[in-house]
């Protein structure tokens, strides 16, 4: 039997947690805000130590898709969800009752993929639930080219360069977007390194980009024009903040850095932090467009990250305030004024 209860937190809309004994299934469900429109997040499969540390990250991501959708100002609220997956006994299963609570929530929440939840796992939910997106656009390439406009706008910020040839990137993190950003940066002219956990892959992809090799614990402490973190969250902290030798951190991942405390030192020292909603939202501005039909608009669109990361920037500089405090005061006003 699927127990189904909710949980008080304060600032969100509803959070929910699911469990279902047989199966395996732990899965919360976190709608952040609804004001634009029903909370649109991806489901993440992933290991959890505790039920702690899932309901901080189910919460921390979907507050960032409400400030991600607001800034793009696309007509959907913030939610997310994840599953525990190192409870599951019975994966098909599993995904099954995660299906019928999300059909519970009858459209508030529509969801996709994440990490671990991919086209088979979206192919089995779609047939217990109409409120997941399985849209065919290539989102991945999206995300790496909105990380890539990004990137060119603050490296021009910068140092008033247009010329992306010779700049260093370390990228952390060689999946899809992780992957297809330094195939872009390679036609660029542009010096990679990169981190990448899984070491055959690591020496395939080195083969084919030739690019340098680093270890996972050296990437923040790497000399480096931009840090681009495109795996998990939490890389910079207020520990190893300082030791950062980076003149710009731009990625793909969410929550890339944790707390103000680190936010506020950046700006004091000059390293500019592009907000991840801000650089990462290609892949969703692309699978928004294209549910509403508008896919000959994407393109714009995604391009318009060039300009968002500019005016971020012009307005820092301007209020001498950190990018990520301008980012999210312009996405409250269009989140809470829509």
């Amino acid at each position: 039997m699927m127990k189904y209860s909710d949980i008080k937190v304060s600032g969100y809309s509803r959070v929910v947690r699911v469990i279902e004994d047989k199966s395996g299934l732990d899965a919360i469900i976190s709608i952040h805000n609804t004001n634009r429109g029903p909370a649109s997040g991806g489901t993440r499969l992933h290991n959890y130590k505790n039920f702690k540390d899932q309901l901080r990250d189910v919460l921390d991501l979907s507050k960032a898709m409400s400030y991600k959708n607001a800034f793009a100002e696309l007509p959907y609220g913030g939610g997310k969800a994840n599953i525990n997956k190192k409870n599951i006994k019975d994966m098909s299963s599993a995904l099954q009752y995660y299906g019928e609570a999300v059909n519970k929530l009858n459209g508030d929440f529509l969801t996709g993929g994440d990490i671990g939840i991919g086209k088979d796992q979206l192919t089995l939910l779609s047939q217990v639930t109409k409120y997941v997106d399985r849209a065919d656009v290539p989102g991945d390439y999206y995300t790496s080219k909105g990380i890539l406009l990004a990137m060119c706008s603050a490296w021009k910020h910068y140092n008033n360069k247009r010329n992306f040839e010779n700049t260093s990137v370390v990228i952390q993190g060689l999946g899809k977007v992780g992957y297809k950003l330094a195939e872009m940066l390679k036609d660029y002219g542009v010096k990679i390194s990169a981190s990448e956990l899984d070491k055959k892959k690591h020496d395939m992809l080195y083969s084919v980009l030739s690019y340098k090799k680093l270890d996972n614990k050296d990437v923040t402490q790497s000399y480096c024009d931009i840090l681009s973190p495109c795996a998990v969250g939490n890389v910079i902290n207020q520990y190893n903040v300082s030791k950062l030798k980076c003149k710009i951190i731009c990625g793909g991942a969410n929550n890339i850095v944790n707390g103000y405390k680190p936010i506020n030192y950046m700006h004091k020292k000059g390293i500019l932090y592009i907000p991840d909603y801000v650089s990462n939202a290609g892949g969703t501005i692309s699978t928004s467009l294209t549910i509403m039909n508008k896919q000959d608009d994407i393109e714009d669109a995604v391009y318009s990250i060039y300009d968002n990361t500019k005016l971020i920037l012009e307005m820092s500089s301007k209020e001498n305030k950190p990018p990520l405090v301008i980012a999210n005061k312009l996405s409250e006003e269009r989140m809470y004024v829509a």
